[in-house]
């Protein structure tokens, strides 16, 4: 019974074409897996390994990066070395194969061939050229997987940092009251407040950001968290100012120079009235005045001033004279609030419509708001109330050339008032409730996740698919082509068997080696004294005979084999 090694027998190579589907497999689900969850597992840099030696234990830090780096060029090295070793095996048994073909082969192709002598990078090339393309198909194979597969391996995976979203449970610890008592609430900290941020460049106070106030909530805790996003009610302030173009005013002197403006009008169904002095001292003057009585179809009350440069010769003592009169309203609007850890500074998006949530004490609000005295710098050029005198300092950082300007003013008594009422609802309206409330959120972290390179997953792919066809390919071949040795050659002296009773080894070494001069290089002096290519080797399957035929000796040279007999001794 013949011998095939046991890299070439069935088993193995069905075993090999199984390892290479698995390997294209798991190539594909964790490129898939890291397409959708970018990347497919989460990773740290390094690990801690505690080991004990002698009593004394000793903690050694890895980096775990050769896991992604090393270890795949480490596998993918083993793998190409059984491919080669398989490539090997099926280049060792061609010569013999030749023997076999009808009419034989040339020696070139059965005796005379080793392709263990040939660089590996130019095996294949010397396999297409004896006709073994198969065979030569494995070798480029073997080439390609040298070059490429091995080196792509340590770049197949590599560590990203990715921005992933979770879903987290937030609690929230307080409610809007809207009957909160607020008698005894100290504006003072409030307008330093606002005045800080809008005029400083502070940072708003925790679970507001100027517009509206939150409830208090708690973060779940989580690791590398950028930043947490949660369904909440804001509740805020607004207010609908208007230019008012018509009202009445009149002039009332003082023997100091100064006087006292008396204004009225009717805004939008609410009539309004107030006065204010103007002298000298002070360059800006603004009166606010806060009207409590509307009707409740014209929105109840209204937040109302005149301002004006003072000008000593106009009719009213102001340049730039407007009266403006606001509508104030209170609302809550759900919406989804976006947080960095350190909860500042919020970001709001409202998805719904906002309703009326007016608190009871409005009125007393109201007033408190526009009574506080001017508490900026003693040095202030404006001659206002603390709400004014916020309301001039947003104007002047919008807009310095023309603060005075009616849509300017507009425009910053608006947020003036909605930041105000922002940072006292958050220190003021919210009360502590009996049982925590559970809301779902998103927790956005920053992750080092294990990705999946797609161009280097593509070409490792691509060959590993090749490679799996020329292994089910090699299995049917083996199947159609009969094993050619009768035992496992062993060294020299298993190949020297193969050669028994032949021509060539009666004959041509013998020859050889009585000719004169000759230095053992039995291959050049074969080439010198015969025509190469034309005689044909077969081996006769019954005596185990290797023969040649047609083997021309050149002109000049005598040989035993010359004429072209059989080469039988």
């Amino acid at each position: 019974m013949a011998w095939r090694t046991w890299k070439l027998h069935w088993a193995t190579l069905s075993a090999f074409a199984l390892l290479e589907i698995g390997i294209l497999v798991a190539l594909g689900v964790l490129h898939h897996l890291s397409d959708k969850n970018q990347g497919f597992t989460s990773i740290k840099q390094n690990v801690v390994i505690s080991t004990s030696i002698g009593g004394h234990n000793l903690n050694s830090v890895w980096n775990i990066g050769f896991l992604w780096t090393s270890l795949p060029s480490l596998l993918m090295i083993l793998f190409g070395l059984a491919w080669a070793s398989i490539v090997d095996s099926l280049a060792e048994e061609s010569p013999m194969r030749e023997f076999v073909r009808p009419g034989g082969s040339p020696m070139e192709r059965t005796l005379l061939l080793d392709y263990r002598r040939y660089l590996t990078f130019v095996r294949w090339y010397q396999a297409f050229k004896n006709h073994h393309v198969f065979l030569g198909l494995c070798m480029l194979l073997t080439t390609v997987n040298s070059i490429a597969l091995l080196p792509l391996a340590a770049r197949l995976f590599a560590p990203v940092p990715v921005v992933l979203d979770k879903l987290g449970t937030f609690v929230v610890q307080t409610s809007y009251n809207t009957s909160a008592d607020i008698a005894s609430a100290d504006y003072a900290p409030i307008f330093v407040t606002v005045a800080a941020v809008r005029l400083h460049g502070g940072t708003w106070p925790t679970y507001t950001d100027g517009t509206y106030a939150y409830p208090t909530f708690i973060v779940p805790t989580t690791a590398n968290l950028t930043q947490s996003s949660l369904n909440i009610t804001g509740y805020g302030a607004d207010l609908d100012c208007v230019q008012v173009a018509v009202y009445n005013i009149s002039r009332l002197d003082a023997t100091d120079g100064s006087a006292t403006l008396s204004v009225s009008a009717t805004d939008r169904g609410c009539d309004i009235s107030f006065k204010g002095g103007v002298g000298m001292g002070s360059k800006t003057f603004l009166k606010t005045q806060s009207t409590i009585d509307c009707p409740q179809d014209a929105g109840l009350s209204r937040i109302s001033y005149f301002v004006g440069s003072y000008a000593p010769s106009a009719s009213y003592l102001l340049d730039d004279l407007s009266v403006v009169s606001c509508k104030p309203t209170y609302n809550q609007i759900q919406g989804v609030l976006t947080a960095p850890p350190s909860l500042n500074p919020l970001s709001f998006h409202p998805y719904n419509q906002s309703n009326d949530a007016r608190i009871g004490n409005w009125r007393g609000y109201e007033q408190n708001v526009l009574g506080l005295s001017n508490i900026g710098d003693s040095g202030s050029p404006d001659f206002t109330s603390a709400f004014g005198e916020l309301i001039l300092g947003i104007a002047r950082q919008r807009n310095p050339n023309s603060p005075l300007s009616p849509n300017v003013l507009i425009a910053s008594t608006a947020e003036a008032f909605s930041n105000v009422f922002a940072v006292f609802a958050k220190d003021y309206l919210f009360i502590p409730i009996t049982t925590d409330e559970n809301v779902s959120g998103v927790l956005t972290v920053s992750e080092t996740r294990l990705t999946v390179v797609t161009w280097s997953a593509y070409t490792s792919i691509a060959i590993l698919a090749v490679l799996t066809i020329l292994t089910i390919l090699m299995i049917s071949y083996l199947a159609t082509h009969a094993p050619v040795f009768p035992e496992e050659p062993c060294g020299i002296a298993g190949y020297a068997s193969l050669l028994y009773n032949s021509s060539a080894y009666h004959t041509l070494l013998t020859q050889a080696n009585e000719s004169p001069g000759y230095d053992g290089k039995f291959y050049r002096w074969l080439a010198n004294s015969y025509l190469l290519g034309d005689e044909r080797c077969t081996r006769n399957e019954e005596n185990r005979v290797i023969d040649i035929q047609g083997l021309r000796a050149i002109q000049g040279q005598q040989n035993g084999l010359a004429g072209g007999g059989t080469g039988s001794p």
